[in-house]
């Protein structure tokens, strides 16, 4: 198993209206694929959005970083 960032790509008003790209968290999977399956369960992407999935190996510190506050806030309100 290798761990993907998944930051979104696209500004929309219904998630987000503000920024044109966002780092949303990180998933476990065995392939780029299954990555990319996984994100599109978990988080939404509208027409004029794409989701980049990259190896946490091959991801600047600070995206890696952001990846990680993301999924420690959102382990925080599913708890």
């Amino acid at each position: 198993m290798k761990r993907y960032v998944i930051i979104r790509h696209g500004m929309n008003r219904a998630n987000q209206e503000r920024q044109e790209i966002k780092t949303l968290g990180t998933v476990l999977a065995e392939t780029r694929d299954m990555a990319f399956e996984i994100a599109e369960a978990r988080w939404s992407c509208y027409a004029n959005q794409y989701f980049e999935v990259v190896e946490v190996s091959e991801c600047a510190t600070k995206t890696v970083n952001e990846a990680y506050h993301e999924d420690a806030m959102n382990a925080e309100v599913n708890q």
